[in-house]
């Protein structure tokens, strides 16, 4: 380690670093620094400024930097790296850590003399990973784009909803609100619930739960996505967002408990710590975003990633294994799309290869989130590129669109072409929070951080969180903390297809008059005839469509969440309109059927020849009965 040395200097107005004008590699990230640290230090080669310090060699200048004080103070090496940047708030922690910690200080020397002996290969490097612009990043536009394609995200959730809200959650819908609210209100009167019934289930349902408030709310949300997209009180519309769909979901898990629900909602409640608290925003003067703000968010688009490909490999499906997981996955997943069926068609050993660059997507390329800006850029491409090969393939609602917005904050500043760039202003500094203050900002920091990477190490099998109301698991304190957290589907845990279904079986209704004569019942989206071209309707979002997938997956229908299923049938018996307009056609325009009967068939893509001849997308056989017959007080 250079020593430090006490000299006689005159004293400067701020401190001088000198170093090499010869060498590309330090000249590259001098220039990086004093974007840094403003003029709060004077940038010298040796060359032109060395003579004014006669008492330090042109070969300890070779070597190493200098860090000329204003005192007369002489620090290089590692330390004049920690005292320059110190001048930078957001990294002044690692000049404490040099002057706290021995072990620090020396490792960062060793460190730097590495660097310094080979400066030609670190020179490569840095071409490489950071390529020629050193800038320090700055993500202005990308936050600015971030939280208008969340806003427009929003609103595609909020209207898709909307159209089917009656039928699903209205007083004559299927799961009625109020009914579910009512019951949990029952179940608090009787001492059944651990927690309060507002934070068991924290909606705004519970001032009013009729029809029109479910149409007012949906209506706000509208209104506040309109608000975010075109900027206008954007922390006030983004937190009216996250607390009017948490509201939904709350109140209607059964049709609203999707990953993408619960993603959605972490995503505004994390980016209401970057978002900027002011009722109209400049664009050409934006702030640069908290730091906090986006580096959660980024841990957020990681462990949507990353766990997603853990828990593929723990769930002890086999198919993951030996590579023949996309053999099933095109034609049993939820919603095909007519490109799933030709990517079907390929063959086993296309499906193996497709299995092994997904699994370095969902396991390797997270990790460049946080690498160098080139390793973010492949980063954002690899990611994208396989939200659209999902999208492409199968219907997600806006699940994919909604990765891909997260994505858009690996692209910095730097990267953008110049025509795109926002002009420079004096001071790009981050924003001050205007709700979240120091304190409460890093509290909720603490909070995420912690739940989440528990949530991680769930993944991993290394904790077991599924039982946090299991007193040998979880101290009791710690289990209501939880509780009460997991209410607010805001910290979740992800993991699509972790179990991999490998036949479909699907639901088939038909209603009668009399019990001899069935007419079928035919749904917009889901598979029930063979004809049918699988479609796309994404990033609408069709739940009864989906929840029928589900739903026949279960072994017998009186085991589906809440017995929806049941309630489902006797809306059709009783020829509810709301109902009926979430389904294809009603075949019993005059008077609802007396009876009504459910089959499971299991479908199947047909191959190019079947199609050819038969012009059928589906091949369907007949398994059994899935419930007995119903009708009406029976």
């Amino acid at each position: 380690m250079e020593s430090r040395q006490q000299t006689a200097y005159p004293p400067k107005r701020r401190p001088i670093l000198l170093y090499d004008g010869e060498c590309t590699f330090c000249c590259r990230w001098m220039r990086r620094w004093q974007v840094a640290t403003g003029d709060a230090v004077a940038y010298e080669t040796f060359q032109e400024a060395g003579a004014r310090f006669p008492d330090i060699s042109k070969e300890a200048y070779a070597r190493t930097i200098h860090l000329i004080e204003p005192s007369g103070a002489v620090s290089c090496g590692a330390e004049a790296v920690f005292r320059v940047l110190a001048t930078v708030p957001q990294k002044c922690w690692l000049y404490r850590w040099y002057i706290q910690f021995p072990l620090w200080a020396q490792a960062s020397e060793c460190l730097y003399r590495c660097v310094a002996q080979h400066r030609l290969f670190f020179s490569f490097m840095t071409r490489l990973l950071w390529g020629n612009n050193l800038e320090p990043p700055t993500y202005r536009f990308s936050s600015w784009l971030f939280l208008r394609l969340l806003g427009a995200v929003f609103l595609i959730a909020f209207l898709s909803f909307w159209v089917q809200a009656s039928g699903l959650t209205g007083s004559g819908g299927i799961w009625p609100l109020a009914e579910y609210l009512e019951q949990i209100a029952t179940h608090d009167r009787e001492g059944r619930l651990s927690l309060s019934p507002y934070l068991y289930a924290p909606t705004l349902f519970w001032i009013s739960a009729s029809d029109v408030a479910l149409h007012l709310l949906l209506a706000g949300g509208v209104i506040a996505s309109l608000l975010l997209i075109v900027g206008v009180g954007s922390g006030a519309a983004l937190f009216a967002l996250w607390v009017l769909y948490l509201s939904l979901c709350t109140a209607v898990p059964v049709f609203l408990n999707f990953q993408w629900d619960t993603l959605l909602l972490e995503t505004a409640f994390t980016a209401l710590l970057m978002v900027p608290w002011k009722w109209r925003e400049c664009y050409k003067r934006l702030p640069e975003p908290p730091f906090v703000g986006r580096l959660l968010l980024w841990w957020l688009l990681f462990r949507l990633m990353f766990t997603s490909g853990v828990v593929k490999l723990n769930s002890g499906d086999t198919s993951w294994w030996d590579l023949t997981a996309l053999d099933y996955h095109y034609f049993t997943q939820p919603l095909p799309t007519w490109m799933g069926w030709y990517l079907a068609q390929l063959p086993s050993g296309f499906h193996a290869v497709s299995v092994v660059i997904m699994f370095l997507i969902e396991l390797a390329v997270p990790f460049l989130i946080f690498g160098p800006r080139r390793l973010r850029k492949i980063g954002f491409g690899a990611l994208v590129l396989f939200q659209v090969m999902i999208a492409l393939s199968g219907n997600y609602g806006f699940f994919n669109l909604i990765s891909v917005v997260l994505c858009v904050l690996l692209i910095d500043d730097q990267s953008l072409p110049r025509w795109l760039r926002l002009p420079s202003i004096s001071a790009c500094k981050p924003q001050k929070p205007f709700v979240w203050g120091q304190w409460l900002r890093g509290s909720v920091t603490s909070i995420i951080l912690v739940v989440t990477s528990l949530q991680c190490l769930q993944a991993f099998k290394l904790v077991d969180l599924s039982r946090w109301d299991d007193s040998r698991t979880l101290p009791t304190g710690i289990r209501t903390v939880y509780a009460s957290i997991e209410r607010f589907r805001s910290l979740n845990a992800y993991g699509l297809f972790r179990v991999m279904t490998r036949k479909r079986p699907e639901i088939m209704i038909e209603g009668s008059e009399d019990g001899e004569h069935w007419i079928p019942y035919r749904f917009r989206w889901k598979p029930d005839e063979r004809l049918r071209l699988p479609g796309w309707m994404a990033p609408h979002m069709p739940r009864l469509d989906w929840q029928m997938w589900f739903a026949a997956l279960q072994s017998d229908c009186r085991y589906t969440q809440g017995d929806w299923f049941l309630r489902f049938m006797q809306a059709l018996l009783e020829g509810r309109p709301s109902v009926l307009a979430l389904l294809d056609e009603n075949p019993f325009p005059k008077k609802p059927p007396r009876y009504v009967r459910v089959w499971r068939d299991q479908f199947e893509f047909t191959d190019f020849a079947s199609r050819r001849q038969t012009g059928h997308w589906w091949q369907s056989e007949r398994v059994g009965a899935y419930c007995p017959l119903l009708q009406l007080g029976y």
